[in-house]
C-alpha cells in the first residue's frame, strides 16, 4: 500500500497543488466566491499531503533502523591471559567450537597457560570440540594431539591431521585495506565460500588487519623501492623452480624406464 501511494505521490503531484493554490489565491481577487469554494476542497486536500509527508518520513526512518540494526560485536584483547578470560565466560554458553591450528610455530609450553583448563572444562560438560592442525615438524604438536586424544577419547573432542593439502599450496583468506578505513576479506574468485568476499568498515578491526600486513611487510624482500628494481631476485626463483621440475620430471622418467 505504501509503495503504490508513492508511486501516485511525487514531487510533480506537489508541485500541482502548490500551482492551483496559486491560482486559487490569486482567483479571490477576480472570483471571491469562487475561490471561496475552491478553498474549502483545498483544505482536505492539504491535510492529505501532510499525513503523508508524515508516513513516508515514517517509513524512511523505519528503513534507516533497519540498515543501522546489524549484528556486529567487536573486542579486543592486549594479553592471551584477557582472551582465557573472555573464553571462560564465552564457554558457559557456548555448546560447540572449531578450531584451526595450520601454524605448527607453537609455544613448546602448555603449564600455565588456562586456555587448555578451560577447553578441558568445555569438552568434559559434554560439548564438541573440533581441531585442525597441519602436518608439521614441530614434535611437541604430535605429543599434545596424542595426550589429548587419549584424554578426551571418551569426549566429543575431535582432531583433524591436515595431511591432503600441503601448507604452501593452502588457499589463504586474501586481504585488502583500502584507505586505512576498509577491510575486504575473501578467498579469489573460486571458493567453497558462500559469500567469496566480504568487506568491514570498522576503525579496531582494520587497524588489526593493518598491523598484520605491516608484519609480513617488515619479514619481505622489498623488490622496489623508489630507486631500486630487484628483478634479479624474481628471476632466479622462476629459474629455480623450473630447475626442479625438469628434475622432477626426469627422476619420474627414470623410474618409469
Amino acid at each position: 500500500m505504501v509503495n503504490l501511494l508513492k508511486k501516485i505521490y511525487s514531487e510533480n503531484t506537489i508541485i500541482g497543488i502548490a500551482i492551483i493554490a496559486l491560482i486559487v489565491f490569486f482567483s479571490q481577487l477576480i472570483y471571491p466566491e469562487k475561490a471561496k469554494v475552491l478553498i474549502e476542497y483545498l483544505i482536505p486536500l492539504f491535510i492529505i499531503v501532510v499525513c503523508l509527508e508524515i508516513l513516508f518520513m515514517r517509513e524512511n526512518f523505519k528503513n534507516m533502523g533497519n540498515k543501522l540494526n546489524v549484528d556486529f560485536e567487536y573486542q579486543a584483547f592486549n594479553t592471551g591471559g584477557e582472551f582465557d578470560n573472555y573464553l571462560a565466560n564465552r564457554f558457559k554458553a557456548a555448546k560447540s567450537v572449531k578450531v584451526v591450528h595450520i601454524n605448527s610455530q607453537t609455544s613448546n609450553k602448555r603449564e600455565n597457560r588456562r586456555y587448555y583448563e578451560i577447553m578441558s572444562d568445555f569438552v568434559k560438560a559434554g560439548n564438541s570440540f573440533r581441531r585442525v592442525f597441519s602436518d608439521a615438524t614441530n614434535i611437541d604438536v604430535y605429543k599434545w594431539m596424542k595426550e589429548d586424544l587419549l584424554a578426551y577419547k571418551n569426549d566429543k573432542y575431535f582432531v583433524h591431521l591436515l595431511d591432503k593439502i600441503k601448507i604452501h599450496n593452502i588457499r589463504t583468506i586474501g586481504i585488502m585495506i583500502i584507505d586505512e578505513e576498509e577491510v575486504c576479506l575473501g578467498g579469489g574468485y573460486v571458493t567453497s565460500f558462500q559469500n567469496p568476499t566480504i568487506s568491514v568498515k570498522n576503525k579496531q578491526i582494520v587497524k588489526f588487519f593493518s598491523d598484520y600486513f605491516d608484519y609480513l611487510k617488515d619479514n619481505s624482500i622489498n623488490l622496489k623501492t623508489d630507486e631500486n628494481l630487484k628483478i634479479d631476485i624474481l628471476e632466479q626463483r622462476i629459474k629455480s623452480i623450473e630447475s626442479n621440475k625438469a628434475n622432477s620430471a626426469d627422476a619420474k622418467s627414470r623410474s618409469a624406464d
